[in-house]
């Protein structure tokens, strides 16, 4: 009996273990992943915030917001130190140069409407309370916002 359910086991394991072998790679893959972060990464996390709690405000992730505001500082800066010095670097190719302008102004604009939409998201469900409980919200609610929007 002992035996029937060893040999059970070692079929089970013989037509798994290439799944878990996936399985593992998969998880190390994205663990790897996440060391890298990439440029608009904090501003899809501030919209997927709101997406995932859509009966609720959270709180105002001031520390996305930075984030998300030095990046688009950083760009912004990238392409003027580009535009005014279009030799910088003898190395690159003018495409190139053109080409990474190009996709910080694309990041840029990404990053901007995706902060936009967070703010504007906010402004709307705190609207819709305000409509639903009256002018003063009560202070259960008040609890996650900054002092600017509760006035």
């Amino acid at each position: 009996m002992s035996f029937k359910c060893a040999s059970v086991i070692s079929v089970f394991r013989s037509m798994f273990s290439p799944f878990f072998l996936i399985y593992y790679q998969l998880i190390d893959f994205f663990q790897k992943m996440d060391a890298h972060e990439g440029v608009a990464d904090a501003a899809i996390r501030l919209v997927q915030e709101l997406k995932h709690n859509p009966n609720i405000i959270p709180p105002y992730d001031a520390t996305l917001m930075r984030q998300c505001i030095d990046t688009l500082n950083r760009l912004y800066d990238q392409n003027a130190r580009s535009l005014m010095d279009p030799t910088g670097d003898p190395t690159i190719s003018p495409e190139q140069i053109t080409t990474q302008r190009e996709q910080r102004t694309a990041a840029i604009i990404y990053i901007w409407r995706c902060t936009t939409a967070y703010i504007h998201e906010r402004a709307c469900r705190i609207r819709s309370l305000r409509w639903r409980f009256g002018g003063i919200l009560p202070i259960s609610i008040r609890v996650g916002f900054i002092f600017t929007v509760i006035f």
